[in-house]
């Protein structure tokens, strides 16, 4: 998995670019979905079988900062999203992303809304 991680963090290292003036997002510069995110196709390995699909940027920086596949539930059958905390679709820095539930990914989306951190999540947003 180490080979798989490197090669996809220097895919989305040479596809993006540091945002100057805007909380330094890392901005993704590739393909995107018709929602604004980012999209880039990965060859995921199952065993000896290679599947391959479209992932959001976001996600795949996620894991490949942390080294490990994303969860799509915590232990409460909560789905888990990765959020950004500056609120920029494109944005792959890995202090910008977090996995959390859908739950406080909705109360963020108020926060960019009011351009103001008025929830009680934890990390708070960036502006």
């Amino acid at each position: 998995m180490e080979a798989f991680f490197a090669k996809y963090q220097a895919k989305l290292e040479s596809n993006s670019f540091i945002l100057p003036n805007h909380m330094d997002c890392r901005v993704w510069g590739g393909a995107r979905y018709a929602s604004g995110y980012g999209q880039i196709r990965v060859a995921w390995p199952l065993g000896t079988f290679i599947t391959r699909k479209h992932e959001k940027v976001h996600r795949l920086a996620w894991m490949c900062f942390h080294k490990q596949i994303a969860p799509h539930y915590d232990a409460f059958d909560q789905v888990l999203h990765v959020s950004h905390l500056c609120h920029n679709r494109l944005c792959i820095h890995p202090t910008h992303l977090v996995l959390e539930t859908k739950h406080i990914n909705e109360e963020r989306k108020h926060c960019k809304l009011q351009r103001l951190c008025v929830g009680t999540h934890n990390p708070l947003c960036i502006f």
